[in-house]
């Protein structure tokens, strides 16, 4: 116990080495000055949305009973919901023999939003602004902002985010095998107010606090402690990587200083809340067919509140088997994968199982999470869109694929969905499992002259899980949740 308490202090001691920010800084600052001085390649990227979801409440509505229950939003089940959107992105690359500068922006809009009759004060997201520099042909690295993950696996449930950092990647051959090292650090997210004539970058561009999660989580005090950060190691051998992630929060209104009650009590100093992850995945993904890959996760970490804290410590397995080549054209492919997180399981950003209704819709997550805003564990709080179903560790099987013939391409899933309250991931007792209901999709596409115009629909069965009136859930109830949508994507260079 001694040494454990060492290493993590240690941890959070090198994730405080500010020099290093500085380095990543003047990295960042060097980018877009040198994408405009290039020829560069420009791509514009533009898709629309139109959506009709209902029941979302899992309770179909009753015209008979409207009068007596509109007041009481627990029993109106009216929550059809019709709407459109577009998103357009602008993506700008520029090569070299030893460099790739890259840089995306994106904006999403309602049809008949707010920024149909003002300007709207948010602008363009950067979702993406890095130098990725390449010393050798087997190693690389990236500064700035860039999507990150794992790696070696179909579908990634353990990492997958967007970060701001350095990364360094190196895949080096030795003799028929490869090896394989990758380590980051980060910024995760910061809370604290800029000085000077940057306090705004903490509003919204009008100089204003706006409406939203970020803004609402900004705290003062705690002596500068307001940044979170997190480091990365990968170690890999031909089909064998074995991972660790540590991240550690500092302050925030919603996370990282509920001891200090945000500065309100003479403990002026951040909980100094943290997440460990680690595991091993072994695949074979990238060099057969029929691929496949397996990963042991184990996570521990700490969330303290103001009179106690939650310790979380659990194990989680996935597993999953494709056949077809997906990684090479994402044509002509089927696949199944599955997974079992313990109770005490806390996992990082990544993508969830679930489709356009649990994925999308409801925002469900395979296990709690280490979100930027503080752990999103919604057994742990009375947050305002609660409910333990959302965050409540599950167990998964999935399977789908995608066919195409031509132009026209089709693309399936089923989800089987369980809540896992069993500290075992890979025997639980069946009297802590709880059988949630079943997700279906079909996504119907064809491409014509660089267009692709797809009509989908999804529908969610809830099971009896949901009728439990001693829990605080998301829903409550057990009818249909359903969802049509068409979609038009086309992109063009400029």
């Amino acid at each position: 116990m001694k040494g454990e308490i060492t290493v993590l202090r240690g941890l959070q001691q090198l994730v405080k080495c500010r020099p290093v920010l500085y380095i990543i800084w003047m990295l960042i600052s060097f980018i877009p000055a040198k994408v405009l001085l290039c020829e560069s390649q420009v791509w514009v990227d533009v898709k629309n949305y139109s959506y009709m979801v209902n029941n979302s409440d899992f309770n179909s509505y009753d015209y008979s009973t409207f009068k007596q229950e509109k007041i009481d939003y627990k029993k109106n089940s009216d929550d059809l919901s019709l709407f459109y959107f577009s998103s357009v992105g602008v993506s700008m690359t520029h090569e070299t023999e030893k460099l790739i500068y890259s840089c995306k922006l994106d904006k999403t809009f309602l049809w008949g939003g707010r920024d149909k009759f003002e300007s709207d004060r948010r602008g363009f997201s950067v979702y993406e602004l890095s130098a990725n520099i390449m010393p050798g042909s087997s190693v690389s690295i990236r500064a700035g902002r860039f999507y990150y993950q794992l790696g070696g696996a179909m579908y990634e449930y353990v990492l997958n985010d967007v970060m701001d950092g350095v990364a360094l990647d190196c895949e080096i051959p030795v003799g028929s095998n490869m090896f394989v090292f990758k380590t980051h650090a980060e910024v995760y997210s910061q809370h604290g107010k800029p000085a000077g004539p940057y306090s705004s970058l903490s509003s919204d561009s009008n100089g204003s606090d706006s409406d939203n999660d970020y803004s609402n989580n900004i705290v003062d005090d705690f002596n500068g402690d307001t940044t979170s950060y997190r480091l990365g190691l990968v170690i890999g051998f031909n089909y064998v990587r074995a991972f660790g992630y540590f991240l550690r929060y500092g302050a925030s209104r919603s996370g990282g200083a509920e001891i200090a009650e945000n500065g309100r009590s003479d403990v002026n100093r951040s909980d100094e809340d943290f997440l460990s992850l680690s595991g091993v995945r072994i695949s074979s993904w990238q060099k057969t067919l029929l691929s496949w890959d397996v990963t042991s996760l184990f996570s521990y970490g700490r969330n303290s509140h103001y009179s106690n804290q939650k310790t979380y410590q659990g194990h989680a397995l996935l597993a999953a088997i494709n056949l077809g080549q997906k990684h090479a054209d994402d044509w002509n492919h089927f696949y199944i994968h599955a997974g079992a997180y313990s109770s005490g399981f806390c996992g990082m950003r990544s993508s969830v199982p679930g489709g356009t209704l649990l994925g999308l819709m409801k925002g469900y997550t395979g296990s709690p999470i280490a979100d930027y805003n503080g752990f999103r564990d919604y057994s742990d709080n009375s947050w305002q869109e609660g409910g333990i179903d959302k965050t409540v560790p599950k167990l998964f099987a999935q399977s789908g694929g995608r066919i195409g013939f031509y132009s026209l391409i089709a693309d399936t899933s089923l989800l089987v969905l369980f809540a896992n309250e069993s500290d075992n991931p890979v025997l639980p007792d069946t009297g802590s499992i709880g059988y949630m209901g079943i997700e279906c999709e079909l996504k119907l596409s064809y491409v014509f002259s660089g267009i692709t115009v797809a009509l989908s629909g999804a529908v969610f069965k809830p099971s009896d899980y949901y009728s439990n009136k001693e829990k605080i859930l998301s829903a409550s109830g057990t009818d249909i949740f359903y969802s049509l949508f068409a979609t038009c994507e086309y992109g063009f260079f400029l």
